[in-house]
């Protein structure tokens, strides 16, 4: 990993800026890896850690630590249809409350349509990732779709500080 880090001194560029997904069964296999160790010494370097896909795998509670991680990025799987999907509501809501109550960050992944962005605000989960944001752009249009919102009140966070 010191590889990493050369690379962020060589361009001047600010470990804290950068967040490493991790998915959970990276953890899982620390046994055998020794990752853990690595992922320590990135985290104090600044780089933020993120748990992807958290609720599809098989991870301890016991790694959702704000000592260990950063940010839990809730899987699209219980974003969709969350609006007409109790039970996908509920999980939401008990993964957020849970991150809330650590002080680590939550993410939801997937979020697709405005009913679902209206669930996951009322839920308390203001970082979202999907497409009832914005479809993916090139430079020249991400420009024109921040300048077209620079007026408007944000509802929501979207990963990396942006509003929606």
């Amino acid at each position: 990993m010191p590889f990493l880090l050369q690379t962020l001194s060589d361009k001047d560029l600010p470990a804290e800026k950068l967040a490493l997904e991790i998915v959970e069964s990276v953890i899982l296999d620390d046994e055998k890896t020794g990752i853990a160790p690595k992922l320590r010494q990135l985290r104090a370097e600044g780089i933020q850690l993120e748990l992807d896909d958290f609720g599809t795998g098989y991870a301890s509670l016991t790694h959702v630590s704000p000592r260990e991680i950063d940010r839990l990025k809730i899987d699209r799987r219980f974003v969709q249809n969350i609006n007409i999907n109790r039970e996908n509501a509920m999980i939401v809501r008990a993964i957020t409350e849970l991150a809330s109550g650590l002080g680590i960050a939550v993410v939801a992944e997937g979020a697709e349509t405005i009913d679902e962005l209206d669930v996951l605000r009322s839920i308390g989960c203001d970082e979202v990732q999907g497409f009832a944001i914005a479809a993916p752009m090139n430079p020249d249009q991400i420009r024109g779709w921040l300048t077209a919102r620079s007026g408007l009140k944000p509802k929501l966070r979207t990963v990396g500080g942006l509003s929606a």
